[in-house]
């Protein structure tokens, strides 16, 4: 009892004392000041155990109590131990993380608000333990090297809370305060800790708490500050470690640093922002290449001074920096980004005290070009123009990613607008063998102008080349006469002049017969030309081959050339067995079959094999009317056509 009297009088005492100098520290411990009763604990390591009533640690100096740092050693009541005060680490053996909770655990343990019974004591004591238990297993017993038993769940579930709270601060939803001059806010803490802290700030604000409600009013303009501030004051000394290599390290609890948070306050006047939006798709994305930046704006008062001028940045955005006090306001473009038309709109806003960060949507409109593209045909048979019905087109953007599509009316048109920029007008299909216009580049950049177009479609020019080579050797054979023929078995000529004409057509020293005719989608056989002294044998005196949309060729300049091969075979000498005989009479056979399909006007359509085209191969026609000047004959001719029709 007399013990406990003296640990009262000692605890006051050493809340009332200074405390001592830093680094000078040398004292004696009692190690069992005095028992505590019905505290007991067993530690045990490697199989062995040591157990022990509780007991209270005092400074014999002071008899301010210490706590155990190293489970399962003593103390040597008799000898001086060296204390410090800072490097705690450095004199001891515990890691960073080791010391930060236990010195965590001892100011917020015994002695704390509301932990003034002595069973904080044993259970600070036991939880430093488990931080540094050095390998022991520690746990409560029923009695003096009793059974293992589960005490102060609770209270510790508490003493970690505290610890594990301290170094968390004030959390609120703005990463900064705004208030307007005058205004009154009020902050929720989400960590839920506002009421730990006390609060201090500058002139230009007022600032008090409520529970975890932060309230503040605004006194001033400009730029201001609270400080949350967290003193935790209740040993008034410094923690002090005491170490010695052949004793126990002791811990004599102190006082925490304290911790400091500041936050910035932004006190306003009105502020006016500019969100500029494209017309048509109504978002901050400019239409095709056309651009939002560098539009310029200015801010003006009521009496149509200008304030301040910016431009808009990459997204559109403009925020002014001119403090607004209350009153009303506009804007106006000065200068249009690139791409956009002017707007002459004025944009009125008016500033409150409820109404002070103004944003403006402004939306504008791009330049945009209107097209009306004619698509005609060149009919080389009546060298009449004819309008292509059902003609595709595809509008390609630089990136030659597809806009848009259009097909052509019956009168061959299509229209439509396009916004600022470059693209491409491309023709996907066209009647059969009819080329396609080359790519054609459209430009952009004057709004509402009126663009007329004419293109004009010609036949794809096709020539034949018909090689003629001996079937046993590959050698090109010279000399060969033929014939060429429509589908409806018309012998086609070639017209030299007004006189003279062609229509046999003879192999060259290379074995090569190139038709100097153009050829178009359609039929044709080509025969050979032989009586009954012609040297050589074949098997068909008939060349069939037709020219469609999958017919192979060979891309040349100005045309594209369909190459055919015919093979003879020599004839044997007088001395041929009578098996090749018989083959020839076969052949010649065949060939009187033929001369009899020819007579009777029917149409053999004996397959051909093509040569393939390489791969990579592209059909480049030129774009024949990109003149202005055609353009404009055309559309003359065109309109002639349209008038005749009507009439």
């Amino acid at each position: 009892m007399i013990k406990k009297i003296w640990l009262v009088v000692g605890m006051v005492f050493m809340f009332l004392t200074s405390n001592v100098n830093a680094a000078t520290y040398q004292d004696k411990f009692d190690e069992n000041w005095f028992y505590i009763d019905n505290e007991y604990v067993n530690k045990t390591k490697n199989g062995s155990t040591k157990y022990q009533q509780m007991s209270m640690i005092v400074r014999k100096s002071d008899n301010s109590f210490a706590y155990c740092i190293e489970p399962g050693k003593s103390i040597d009541e008799s000898i001086l131990i060296n204390g410090y005060d800072k490097n705690y680490t450095s004199v001891t053996n515990l890691t960073p993380q080791q010391w930060e909770r236990i010195k965590l655990l001892a100011f917020y343990g015994y002695g704390y608000e509301g932990h003034l019974d002595i069973k904080w004591y044993v259970i600070t004591q036991f939880m430093i333990w488990q931080t540094n238990n050095l390998g022991y297993d520690i746990y409560f017993t029923d009695k003096l090297n009793g059974n293992k038993i589960e005490k102060y769940t609770e209270e510790m579930i508490e003493l970690d809370n505290l610890v594990n709270s301290h170094y968390i601060l004030p959390k609120f939803e703005e990463k900064e305060f705004d208030l307007f001059w005058g205004e009154t806010k009020s902050f929720e803490d989400k960590n839920n800790v506002l009421n730990k802290f006390n609060v201090q700030n500058d002139n230009k604000i007022e600032s008090s708490k409520n529970n975890n409600i932060l309230n503040i009013t605004s006194k001033n303009y400009g730029e201001s500050y609270v400080i949350f501030k967290k003193q935790e004051k209740r040993f008034f000394r410094k923690h002090v470690m005491y170490v010695d290599s052949n004793n126990q390290d002791l811990l004599v609890p102190g006082d925490l640093d304290n911790l400091e948070y500041r936050m910035s306050i932004n006190i306003q006047h009105g502020s006016v922002s500019i969100n500029k939006l494209d017309y048509d798709t109504k978002i901050n994305q400019a239409s095709h290449e056309g651009i939002l930046k560098n539009a310029i704006y200015g801010l003006y008062d009521n009496t149509n001074n200008l304030l301040e001028i910016q431009s808009t940045n990459s997204e559109g955005s403009i925020t002014f920096n001119t403090k607004l006090s209350s009153g009303r306001y506009y804007v106006l473009e000065n200068s249009p980004s690139i791409g956009y038309t002017l707007d002459n709109n004025k944009y009125y806003f008016d500033i409150t005290k409820d109404n002070y960060k103004i944003l403006v949507n402004i939306y504008e409109k791009v330049i945009k070009e209107n097209f009306e593209i004619i698509k005609v045909l060149d009919d080389s048979n009546t060298g009449l123009l004819k309008f292509e019905k059902g003609i595709e087109f595809g509008v390609y953007n630089v990136n030659n990613e597809l806009v848009e599509k259009y097909t052509t009316s019956e009168l061959g048109t299509i229209k439509f607008s396009l916004p600022y920029g470059r693209y491409i007008l491309r023709q996907h299909n066209s009647y059969d063998g009819y080329e396609k216009i080359e790519d054609y580049e459209m430009i952009v950049q004057e709004n509402d102008k009126e663009n007329k177009l004419v293109f004009k479609n010609n036949l794809i020019k096709y020539k034949v080349n018909l090689n003629v080579k001996n079937k046993d050797t590959l050698e090109n054979i010279k000399d060969i006469k033929f014939e060429l023929y429509d589908k409806e078995n018309n012998k086609i000529c070639y017209k030299i002049n007004e006189i003279k004409k062609m229509c046999e057509y003879i192999s060259d020293k290379d074995g090569n017969i190139l038709f100097p005719q153009n050829f178009k989608f359609d039929k044709y056989y080509i025969k050979l030309i032989h009586n009954d002294n012609f040297k050589y044998i074949f098997k068909s005196d008939l060349i069939n081959f037709e020219i469609n949309n999958t017919t192979n060729y060979k891309e040349e300049k100005d045309y594209r050339l369909i190459e055919l091969k015919y093979f003879l075979e020599e004839k044997k000498t007088q001395n041929s067995s009578g098996e090749e005989k018989n083959k020839q009479k076969e052949l010649e056979q065949v060939d009187k079959e033929f001369k009899n399909e020819i007579k009777n006007n029917e149409y053999v359509d004996s397959k051909i094999d093509l040569p393939k085209i390489e791969k990579g191969l592209v059909v480049k026609v030129p774009n024949t009317l990109k003149n202005k000047n055609n353009n404009l004959i055309y559309l003359i001719i065109i309109c002639f056509i349209a008038i005749k029709k009507l009439l």
